[in-house]
């Protein structure tokens, strides 16, 4: 991702870009481009296990990254990481968790992206 050198310093220390990469990573698939959208996904697999101890609603975006770049087992052990963290009876790790078994095949279509994003509405 680009930052703008021009405003400040740039690029913010570790900056949560998960959505805009699963949107790129969307984007690169539709366009045949798979090794970059697996680039964007392996990135939001490793930012989601640095972030596991905190709360957010992104860690859902994690868990179908690491289900495509490593598997389903992986993804269910980052679920069993969430629930086990101090963040695991918050209402919003229950609502990505659930969320996820509702959804739990990545489809890299545009309904299923409207859905996911829909998810992150506040």
């Amino acid at each position: 991702m680009l930052w703008p050198e021009s405003l400040g310093a740039g690029k913010p220390f570790d900056p949560e870009e998960r959505i805009q990469r699963f949107l790129m990573g969307f984007a690169y698939t539709d366009q045949n481009k798979n090794a970059l959208a697996k680039a964007e996904l392996i990135e939001i697999a490793e930012y989601s296990k640095k972030q596991l101890f905190k709360l957010s609603k992104q860690h859902l975006l994690g868990i179908y990254a690491i289900q495509e770049v490593e598997g389903k087992e992986s993804a269910m052990n980052f679920i069993e990481q969430l629930i086990e963290s101090k963040n695991g009876n918050h209402p919003v790790t229950k609502e990505l968790i659930k969320f996820y078994f509702e959804n739990n095949n990545l489809k890299w279509n545009k309904t299923f992206i409207k859905d996911i994003l829909s998810f992150f509405k506040y």
